[in-house]
């Protein structure tokens, strides 16, 4: 009898160490450290995106849905064409830094997964600067003031009906040692506000000391001042539909109705100072438009048949003279220059497909385009080719978020498959290539 209690004692032991070592081997890959998310934001849940609107930013950019093959990292060393970064971003502006510590055109761009921000040089590669360190979880949109210092991040909950909208500054402090012997140096931060929920577009001012935003109510839309220094808020602009976006240039705010082939849109024009709303287009079908720096100019595009391909045109405000420019593309594809003087804009490699649906399945990201750069002089009318990324990396790029530094020296485009940032150096100005205007007189 006391042999068998030995016994079992002895399975009893080797049981408990078996079992301790599976216990070792499989948990201890999982022995990590928890971080504890400090953000100030409520937790958005699963990987939730914005609903698609009027602007790019605010499809998923995740889908890749038809013939298009995603762009990959291959590209020539002598290549203006640049992968800036292989993680997803959300938001980004081309800028050129003028001061002691660096000198020449960089980007400034919001990782997609952690909300962080970050800046690199554009005419030479080096490791990315990390501005802020502000944890917010799948940011989905990340809009910046021309200044590049504010920028407004956005995101969804886990259930996908609230939209949160953070707007923030990035704030320099100098920090001292306490010690003479080591040089004082600076921290960077970004401080600022929540904003209210369901906001569904928002644009900042050219001086970047305000914000325009439309909120959604149970009556449509109402469209909000806000000072970017004090908070201080007032009404604008109200309207029964919800399906708007914004853009702001100069002292007039634009709003349109989303585009979509079936429907006839509109856009309204409102002054700032005055609150005075025109409509300077005659109502059609897909109308889309974006308004200049300076607001002089309105870039629109619109279907010249129920369910056509949408072709661009630019309307001087003060003179209603309309130039066509000659070739077919997507409002949310182009971006105006500082100077007013040039668009640059992704086109299709090929035309568009003759499917109806095209730009309303687009703008839900279940549709995808193959595009090249291109520059248009909106003085004379004529257009140029810059590149097409397809020729250097062998895949192709349905191109988003342009934008161009003052100076023109480079543009930086994000990429809606995989919302990877590139850039691109500008070549010098050239007498243009003349391109066949559209002959259409609609307007």
């Amino acid at each position: 009898m006391r042999n068998n209690n030995i016994i079992f004692a002895a399975i009893g032991i080797l049981l408990a160490i078996i079992l301790l070592f599976i216990l070792v081997f499989t948990l201890g890959g999982e022995s990590k450290d928890v971080v504890k998310d400090t953000s100030d934001f409520p937790d958005t849940g699963g990987n939730s995106e914005f609903p698609t609107g009027g602007r790019a930013g605010l499809t998923s950019g995740t889908e890749n849905t038809g013939d298009v093959k995603p762009e990959t990292d291959n590209q020539s060393t002598s290549s203006p064409l640049r992968l800036i970064t292989k993680e997803p971003v959300s938001g980004a502006i081309a800028l050129d830094k003028r001061n002691g510590i660096r000198t020449g055109p960089y980007v400034r761009y919001v990782e997609r997964a952690t909300g962080n921000i970050r800046e690199t040089p554009l005419d030479h590669i080096e490791e990315p600067t990390t501005l802020s360190t502000k944890t917010i979880l799948r940011v989905s949109e990340a809009l910046f003031a021309e200044n590049g210092s504010t920028t407004v991040l956005r995101y969804l909950n886990e259930a996908g009906d609230t939209i949160f909208s953070y707007l923030g500054t990035l704030t320099t402090t100098a920090v001292t040692s306490d010690s003479s012997a080591d040089p004082a140096t600076s921290k960077t931060e970004l401080r600022g506000r929540p904003l209210p929920n369901n906001i569904i577009s928002l644009a900042f001012s050219q001086d970047g000391g305000s914000l325009f935003y439309l909120q959604r109510t149970d009556k449509g839309a109402t469209g909000f001042l806000e000072s970017i220094a004090t908070g201080e808020r007032s009404e604008l602009w109200s309207s029964p539909f919800k399906n708007l976006t914004a853009s702001w240039g100069g002292a007039t705010i634009a709003v349109q109705l989303n585009p979509t082939p079936e429907a006839v849109g509109t856009v309204w024009l409102i002054d700032r100072a005055s609150k005075r709303v025109t409509t300077p287009l005659t109502p059609q079908y897909g109308l889309a438009a974006l308004i200049s720096p300076r607001g002089t100019h309105l870039l629109y595009s619109f279907n010249e048949t129920q369910g056509g391909t949408p072709l661009l045109r630019s309307l001087a405000l003060k003179t209603n003279e309309v130039q066509y420019l000659s070739m077919a593309t997507l409002v949310e594809k182009c971006a105006w220059s500082e100077d007013e003087r040039y668009l640059y804009c992704a086109l299709p490699r090929t035309q568009y497909s003759v499917r109806a649906d095209f730009v309303e399945r687009w703008n839900q990201g279940l549709e995808a385009s193959d595009d090249a750069l291109w520059r248009f002089d909106v003085t004379t009318g004529t257009a140029k080719e810059l590149i097409d990324p397809h020729e250097v990396t062998k895949s192709s790029f349905d191109i988003v978020s342009l934008s161009v530094t003052p100076r023109e020296e480079y543009l930086v485009f994000r990429t809606r498959y995989g919302n990877k940032l590139w850039g691109f150096e500008l070549p010098e100005e050239e007498g243009e290539a003349t391109s066949t205007p559209t002959t259409s007189d609609t307007r």
